[in-house]
């Protein structure tokens, strides 16, 4: 479904002669109550302008899909990379344009979505792998669809969108904070990736141990056709909200696959990896990453100050210039807090995780920076050296020194 077309009832959001299911998806979150977290439009209400958006502000201004995922990067020609150039005038070295296009995954195709498909995966089989029409390579465009950032995050390398980020900042001549040791950003931001990913680790494995929403699904179908609940699953699962009936909808969506399950359909022939699935191990990253990157960066700068917004077509095949009032209020840190709920939806999207793996991954791969930049404060001895600041997902700022991590009232260097 083309996030462009969220709520229209047109087009990839047309189902059941002409209703929105976007719509239908909001209304249903809606009606969960407070059960529901995530954020809600200025009247309080759950509707497409919110949906699949994420708690951190950043993510809900805008595009969908981050600037930082969209704009051409400069790559080096390290060839003829002169011996003199410095990261200060990266403009005048030797690039070479490059799109950020993305091979994707042939719409419509799910895994899954029969028992015996269903009971393979657990089994650790691969019952259906991707055909050669499923995903070809060769085939590109921008990312439009949820299921396009699924098809990215399921190849992608986890540091790869941070290091384009950077990229793209010092391409384009946005300031960097000259006391955070900017030459050392690509460095620190692999690094704390790393650090991220065994904070991840030590959570799913030693603490929470949580089932995959693919393995939960199966223990929802078993109780929607047996008719009994021996796992004791909360009945609201079972129960339509704001008239939709979701098991309903999701026996019909397989049938179409051709199974009448309640399965929840997969978007990679593999299903969900075999390691649990709280916090999740992008997004932890994600944090960790765009943490560090604010470090090096002055957020609070408008994208618009040094580079043109763009947005892909409605195909997917060019950019086209933003000029919706997104475009004045798109920051730095609005779209580093963007591309890290990318990343992270991308996976959700899959089909692989739950809404509350992202957001507490993220949060818990910001700790692992602040931490980070606390231990390489500790190695920093100019004098001039005051800190790191960095603004936090849930917008406050703080300062890192080697002994402390203390909330600022302003972004002031």
């Amino acid at each position: 479904m083309r996030f462009s077309e969220y709520g229209s009832g047109k087009g990839t959001d047309a189902y059941e002669g002409g209703r929105s299911l976007t719509h239908d998806a909001a209304s249903y979150l809606h009606a969960l109550g407070a059960a529901y977290t995530g954020p809600k439009n200025s009247c309080g209400s759950i509707d497409t302008t919110v949906l699949f958006r994420w708690n951190p502000k950043g993510s809900q201004v805008g595009p969908y899909i981050s600037q930082f995922l969209l704009l051409p990067l400069n790559t080096l020609l390290y060839s003829t990379f002169p011996s003199d150039l410095h990261l200060s005038s990266l403009s005048k070295a030797p690039f070479i344009i490059q799109d950020q296009t993305r091979p994707i995954a042939r719409p419509g195709k799910d895994f899954a979505v029969s028992f015996n498909d269903f009971v393979a995966l657990q089994n650790g089989v691969i019952p259906t792998p991707y055909s050669p029409s499923d995903y070809d390579s060769s085939t590109k465009r921008f990312m439009i669809t949820g299921r396009d950032l699924a098809s990215y995050v399921h190849f992608d390398h986890p540091y790869e969108p941070y290091y384009n980020a950077l990229t793209l900042l010092f391409q384009s001549g946005f300031p960097y904070t000259k006391e955070s040791f900017y030459s050392l950003s690509w460095t620190l931001v692999a690094g704390v990736a790393f650090e991220a990913l065994k904070a991840s680790w030590a959570q799913k494995w030693r603490v929470s141990r949580v089932l995959r929403p693919e393995a939960f699904a199966g223990l929802v179908h078993l109780s929607a056709t047996d008719n009994i609940n021996p796992c004791k699953l909360d009945t609201s699962l079972f129960t339509p909200h704001a008239g939709i009936d979701l098991l309903a909808l999701t026996k019909r969506h397989n049938k179409c696959q051709g199974a009448s399950t309640y399965l929840l359909s997969q978007a990679y022939p593999e299903g969900s990896p075999f390691y649990p699935s709280y916090p999740q191990a992008h997004s932890t990253i994600a944090g960790a990453c765009v943490t560090v990157i604010k470090a090096f960066f002055d957020t609070s700068i408008p994208i618009h100050a040094h580079t043109t917004p763009m947005k892909p077509d409605s195909a997917g095949t060019k950019l086209i210039p933003l000029k919706n009032k997104g475009k004045k209020i798109m920051t730095v840190g609005s779209e580093l807090d963007k591309l890290a709920c990318n990343m992270g939806a991308g996976r959700n999207f899959a089909g692989i995780h739950y809404r509350i793996d992202l957001e507490q991954g993220l949060l818990l791969g910001e700790q692992v920076a602040l931490t980070y930049l606390q231990h390489q404060a500790a190695t920093q001895l100019k004098p001039s050296f005051k800190g790191f600041l960095v603004t936090t997902f849930k917008g406050t700022h703080v300062r890192v020194t080697a002994d402390s991590i203390t909330p600022c009232g302003s972004y002031t260097h």
